[in-house]
């Protein structure tokens, strides 16, 4: 994850799943690093202590937006977190139109009916887990890390061209313009 991680965003749910797969699994807890890159909340670090992932945690502070381009390019998963609030589904964090162009898969804890599950669905660039859902959460990491052991993890985007901000911004000069 790479951005502001607020306490209204703390995956717990992603924590504990992470948690049950390291203690089931010696190879996965080898494997496993959680890189948090960014500002994040106490309270997301008290979680992921408590659910025992110390060792798997790597925490960077603040870095510049090229080397946050850089480290999510070089990321096997990205993860994006929509805060489980009132009007969930129609939060668009700019965080995702910078994971589209990156190339590497995104797993994102959201409202699957939501605006970010209709994005990542349309691009084909990953996968959206509802809040509550442990045992599709569970069922996906366990995917994405056989995956990521046979040396397939990747994505093939399409239609990102539609995302990119200078195409948001013609569309919505045309919007505008047509008031």
């Amino acid at each position: 994850h790479i951005g502001l991680l607020p306490a209204q965003s703390n995956p717990k749910i992603l924590w504990k799943v992470l948690q049950e797969l390291v203690d089931k699994n010696e190879e996965f807890a080898s494997d496993l690093q959680v890189n948090l890159v960014g500002n994040v909340s106490e309270k997301v670090l008290d979680s992921i202590l408590e659910s025992g992932l110390k060792r798997q945690l790597k925490l960077t502070k603040y870095v510049h937006h090229s080397k946050a381009i850089k480290l999510q390019k070089q990321s096997q998963l990205l993860l994006l977190l929509i805060p489980q609030v009132d009007g969930a589904k129609g939060i668009v964090t700019g965080k995702i139109f910078e994971y589209l162009v990156s190339n590497r898969p995104i797993l994102a804890i959201a409202p699957i009916d939501g605006d970010v599950s209709k994005i990542i669905t349309d691009t084909k660039t990953g996968t959206v887990i509802d809040f509550e859902d442990e045992v599709q959460l569970k069922t996906t990491i366990l995917e994405i890390y056989k995956q990521f052991k046979k040396g397939n993890l990747r994505v093939e985007p399409k239609n990102i061209e539609k995302y990119h901000r200078k195409k948001l911004t013609e569309k919505l000069a045309q919007i505008i313009t047509n008031l």
